[in-house]
């Protein structure tokens, strides 16, 4: 089974290293963000489906459309990012409806579109109507609306800072639950959770926390200072620990839903599509509501390009400004190769 694990593991790192090259070199020609798109939808449709699947089993659902509603929210999410390409200038930061309204107008017109499927099945299904209509509600908008901060996270300015917090977000989260896993089968005594996750225990949560700290330290205070000519200084390697800690804990939460899901309905995994990993929710089940957690990290600059150089004129916009000559080095190698 371990064996299966890390061939699966790394086909999708691979998979996803070549999208985040591709991704860097469009971002020079202002396309940033395209490339990792279709690689959302792809996350965002398997986690919907196999969501709705596991409670169709208990609950009837609808679960295509359940999968549709998901990635209308999640791709509603990346206008922004086609503005340019539509209106031919920079997406506006004064904007009425701001980069958040897309994805909520989005939710709000999927659940809509679910309450009236609900007042038409009434007269037939009084039963089990309510239940179809809260989960076809659910699960969209927490599958579709986690997701959209993958892109909002991707949109922090400067644009390559934003797609390596994005990067360093999701290392942050896997290398966390990789710790807890292996810290809980070598130590782990002591159950977390038994009623939920069996096999979960305090050990390896600890182990899961560490693992977090450390990695959000080499990432956020030592690497991408490096690359953008910043200094890691104390509080600096502070707050980057105190933004592991805060990733570890979230992504812990998302596995404890993802696990009492699978409980009620009797499932062991999700789904089989990645041999080894289980299903793909089992795969996303701690970075969708990380990617919330470590959206709200960056805007109260837990973690940022270079805390000294921003420009308080333009907090509110979340806009950074800063030197970047090491980073510009890397993009240029990245470009001509």
């Amino acid at each position: 089974m371990l064996h299966l694990r890390l061939a699966s593991a790394t086909v999708l790192v691979s998979a996803m290293a070549c999208l985040i090259w591709l991704d860097c070199r469009s971002a020079t020609s202002n396309e940033g963000g395209v490339w990792m798109l279709p690689a959302g939808i792809f996350f965002v449709a398997g986690t919907s489906w196999e969501f709705a699947r596991l409670l169709n089993s208990r609950w009837p659902l609808r679960c295509k459309s359940v999968a549709i509603a998901s990635c209308f929210i999640f791709v509603s999410s990346s206008v922004p990012l086609f503005y340019p390409w539509v209106m031919h200038k920079a997406f506006p930061s004064d904007f009425p409806i701001g980069q958040l309204g897309f994805p909520l107008i989005a939710g709000l017109l999927t659940t809509s579109y679910f309450s009236l499927m609900m007042l038409l099945d009434f007269p037939h299904d009084k039963e089990t109507c309510l239940s179809r209509w809260a989960f076809c509600s659910l699960v969209p908008s927490y599958v579709g609306l986690g997701a959209s901060f993958w892109i909002f996270i991707h949109q922090v300015s400067p644009t390559h800072w934003g797609l390596l917090a994005l990067v360093g977000v999701i290392a942050v989260t896997k290398l966390g639950d990789t710790g807890a896993y292996f810290t809980g089968r070598s130590l782990g005594k002591n159950k977390l959770c038994p009623a939920i996750s069996p096999g979960k225990t305090i050990e390896g949560a600890i182990g899961g926390i560490l693992s977090s700290m450390l990695a959000s330290v080499l990432w956020f205070s030592l690497l991408l200072p490096w690359l953008f000519s910043a200094s890691a200084w104390p509080q600096q390697i502070l707050t980057a620990s105190l933004f592991g800690v805060c990733i570890a804990l979230v992504g812990m939460l998302g596995d404890l839903v993802e696990s009492a899901v699978k409980r009620v309905v009797g499932a062991k995994d999700s789904g089989s599509t990645l041999p080894g990993l289980g299903g793909i929710w089992d795969v996303t089940d701690s970075i969708l509501p990380t990617a919330v957690a470590g959206y709200l990290g960056i805007v109260a600059q837990l973690v940022s390009a270079r805390p000294a150089l921003i420009d308080a004129r333009t907090h509110t916009r979340g806009a950074l400004h800063c030197t970047l000559p090491r980073a510009r080095v890397v993009k240029q190698w990245w470009h001509n190769s």
